[in-house]
């Protein structure tokens, strides 16, 4: 009798009707191949909508956090909810976001798109994610939504922004690390999913976990640095953006230090780690390479 394959092992394993993790490896990288290879115009095009759908959950959680009627336990948990609405949205409408983009590292590891393209894609979604939660976070503050329970939500805006800027690069990192890990956990489950039902309750949890536990990701910061940014220059007698002054260096070494978690952890701990735990397996019990 012959030996199961890897796949046929990891579906007795696991159950249910979803891809078995195997399978899941290679859909990424088949997608990632294909991402590396878009034009530059349609990655610029998909991550400024990744980018506005990512602020749009952001700026839900905010609403949840910010509403006095909800308290502080309960406001966190139903703005996690409203925050994971963001990625779910990006998953199912085939939008491009920085921080599930990571994941072509399992690509880059199986020598299928060298560094330069997986670099080149990093660079213009991040871009594009900046300029979609930008023009979101104008719209936001031109509509005067921040005023919303007595200008509370622009408290919590200016009090978040502030509360980024002021993290050392090391709080910055292991929050960011810690924050991707859990949204490419939600992407891989994503990608385990064969409906669209499969692809939104899924992922759900561990996304929504991120905001709870005040953990970050580059693209929700590029929204609420931005949304600060525009009510300290349109708006400044709102409620909360009275003298809110972030230095920009300030910004930046959030930033640079949230990117570099965000790598790390959703890269590296999720994406490398499966890709050797499965993919790496799948090839050495005899299944051929694409």
């Amino acid at each position: 009798m012959e030996s199961p394959t890897p796949t046929e092992t990891s579906r007795r394993l696991f159950g249910l009707d979803a891809y078995a993790p195997t399978e899941i490896v290679e859909r990424i990288q088949t997608q990632g191949i294909e991402n590396a290879h878009l034009s530059a115009l349609t990655k610029i095009m998909l991550g400024m909508v990744g980018g506005g759908l990512i602020g749009l959950g952001a700026m839900g959680q905010t609403l949840m956090v910010a509403d006095p009627a909800l308290g502080d336990g309960l406001g966190r948990i139903l703005g996690g909810v409203a925050f994971a609405m963001g990625y779910l949205a990006a998953f199912t409408a085939g939008a491009a976001v920085f921080t599930t983009n990571v994941l072509l590292v399992m690509t880059w590891a199986a020598r299928q798109i060298p560094g330069r393209l997986l670099l080149r894609n990093w660079g213009l979604v991040l871009l594009a994610n900046a300029i979609g939660g930008g023009g979101l976070a104008f719209m936001v503050v031109a509509s005067g939504q921040p005023m919303m329970h007595d200008g509370a939500i622009a408290e919590q805006i200016a009090a978040t922004a502030t509360s980024k800027a002021g993290e050392t690069l090391i709080q910055a990192f292991f929050k960011g690390m810690i924050g991707n890990v859990l949204i490419c956990i939600g992407a891989w489950i994503a990608m385990a999913g064969r409906s669209v039902t499969d692809k939104m309750i899924g992922p759900l949890l561990p996304i929504a976990l991120l905001p709870i536990a005040d953990f970050e990701h580059a693209v929700g910061n590029l929204y609420y640095f931005q949304v600060a940014g525009y009510m300290s220059l349109f708006q400044p007698s709102w409620a909360g953006a009275e003298g809110l002054d972030i230095a920009p260096l300030h910004i930046l070494r959030n930033m640079v230090a949230v990117i570099a978690g965000n790598i790390v952890g959703g890269g590296l701990l999720v994406g490398l780690v499966y890709y050797v735990v499965y993919r790496r397996s799948a090839l050495n019990g005899g299944a051929s390479e694409r």
